[in-house]
């Protein structure tokens, strides 16, 4: 009788262990679920919920939600609600006799920045009206942080069943963000509560120990390979010929691609073109419209406001009247990046973006260089307050201006321009950088310091300040405070210079 309890003992011992494993999985399954909704993709989580098959998607039946969002240091507020699908977009009925476009994409088709009437469906929907009014519905399906990825996905579980008549594929930019080791990609996610906790805490276990590891060409580096990418594309217009759907993809290049210019973001909207090459499908390139504009389009270096969405709208529609025509034939591409004439101005151009795109700072670091090559300080003060004139809540024409005041030796008035910047763009860490740099240039280094120690409190995870606070506090022979913020520093895995670290330990013996 003895050998049946022990196998009793054994069998309940085994049935708790299993317990305690499929409970530590679903903790774990849980913990994966939360950290995605704060992952760098996905920042309002009052506006998104987790997602089983899409990762997440935007929650449904919220009315006049607020959000906000720093563009260029400039923090900006709109509303948005969601339909009973989750969509930014009115009650949905069964499709009727509207012709119905349903438009994939992120952010930008979502409308970051602007409010529910001011996206760019919104306005696509109002210019196909005017000629045919109550014939046309226009479905807005973008959602923040999406790549192309979610919007197979997302057209397979969802869009499909809507039965659209054309869809417009809006992809092209959160695909080259960068992601943190181990280096999980979109393509490489899989859904957490799919399987038992104990398999997938065993599945976690085979990653992390790297016994599954199939990546033959190094460590994945970006959210979508370039390849991955334009494989998904082509992806959407086979499963859309599958249903007889006419795709059209919409290329939407941020401002650096616009010129050709380096950017510290895979150029991915070339393979967008690319795509249409390869399915026979036709594209509609938003180059020339957004070239076209005479006041600011760009809230950053890919989102537009109010103004930009009217004119992609207003240049989609007349594209969908004509292919509409043409029975969605293969169109003639355009070139995406225009080809710099060699009698063009440079610094004529960077002005023009300066216009389109007052938050983005390549354009003004391009032009500030072409200036100071020049060596006109005259020309280069009078250029910058000109443009501060024209944009006076924008932190960057203060900015240069401080740097053409500073490099003329008038101090007072860089560091007047160099306040005027961190009004403006306060958790903008060059801002407060180069004022406490003026002001100690001019003996003020107390005031140096409160510069910095504001701008530290303000935005604490920045580790940048604190090198220059510190050389700053030794300088004042406050070497108490040098040595915390050295601590803290320490603590972020900050590097200091070692002639600071060794007047540091200096000062440490003598004590």
């Amino acid at each position: 009788m003895r050998w049946k309890r022990n196998l009793a003992a054994l069998g309940c011992a085994v049935v708790l262990a299993a317990g305690v494993l499929e409970g530590a999985g679903r903790l774990w399954i849980r913990r994966q679920e939360r950290a995605l909704l704060v992952s760098p993709h996905l920042n309002w989580t009052q506006g998104h919920q987790y997602h089983p098959d899409l990762m997440w998607s935007m929650k449904p039946h919220l009315e006049n939600v607020t959000q906000s969002y720093p563009f260029g240091g400039r923090t900006i507020s709109w509303t948005f609600s969601t339909n009973a699908q989750g969509l930014r977009q009115p009650p949905l009925a069964a499709k009727g006799e509207q012709y119905r476009v349903l438009v994939l994409g992120d952010s930008r088709t979502y409308g970051l920045g602007v409010n529910d009437n001011e996206t760019w469906p919104v306005r696509l929907h109002a210019f196909l009206e005017e000629e045919d009014p109550g014939a046309f519905e226009v479905v807005n399906a973008g959602v923040t942080g999406y790549s192309a990825l979610q919007g197979l996905r997302y057209l397979e579980h969802s869009g499909l069943a809507l039965e659209p008549d054309v869809v417009l594929v809006c992809f092209g930019y959160n695909e080259g963000a960068p992601i943190p080791p181990p280096g999980i990609g979109d393509g490489d996610w899989r859904n957490p509560s799919a399987s038992s906790g104990f398999v997938a805490l065993l599945t976690a276990a085979i990653q992390g120990a790297g016994l599954c590891r199939t990546n033959r060409v190094g460590e994945r580096t970006t959210r979508l390979t370039p390849g991955e990418f334009l494989d998904t594309l082509i992806a959407i217009k086979t499963l859309c010929d599958s249903r007889k759907m006419p795709v059209v993809y919409v290329a939407w290049p941020h401002v650096a691609e616009l010129i050709g210019e380096e950017y510290g973001h895979p150029h991915y909207t070339v393979l967008v073109s690319q795509a249409a090459r390869l399915a026979h499908a036709p594209l509609i390139d938003l180059s020339e419209a957004l070239m076209s504009a005479s006041e600011p389009v760009f809230l950053d270096a890919c989102h537009l406001n109010a103004l930009g969405a009217r004119i992609v709208a207003a240049h989609v529609a007349a594209e969908l009247k004509q292919l509409r025509q043409e029975n969605f034939g293969s169109s003639t591409l355009a070139r995406l990046a225009p080809e710099t004439q060699e009698d063009i101005d440079a610094a004529g151009v960077y002005r023009k973006f300066i216009r389109l795109c007052p938050a983005c700072f390549i354009f003004y670091d391009k032009l500030d260089a072409l200036l100071e090559k020049q060596q006109d300080l005259d020309g280069r003060v009078d250029l910058w307050r000109t443009i501060a004139a024209e944009h006076p809540d924008v932190a960057q024409p203060y900015f240069y201006l401080g740097h053409a005041l500073k490099a003329k030796q008038d101090l007072d008035g860089a560091i007047e321009a160099y306040r005027k910047a961190v009004e403006r763009a306060p958790i903008d860490v060059m801002m407060p950088e180069a004022l406490a740099r003026a002001l100690a240039e001019k003996g003020e280094p107390r005031s140096a310091i409160d510069v910095l120690r504001a701008a530290i409190q303000r935005n604490p995870s920045l580790p940048h300040l604190r090198p220059y606070l510190v050389e700053l506090l030794c300088d004042v022979e406050d070497y108490d405070a040098a040595q915390m913020v050295w601590d803290e520093c320490r603590a972020m895995g900050v590097a200091l210079p070692e002639v600071l670290i060794e007047k540091l330990n200096r000062r440490a013996a003598d004590q």
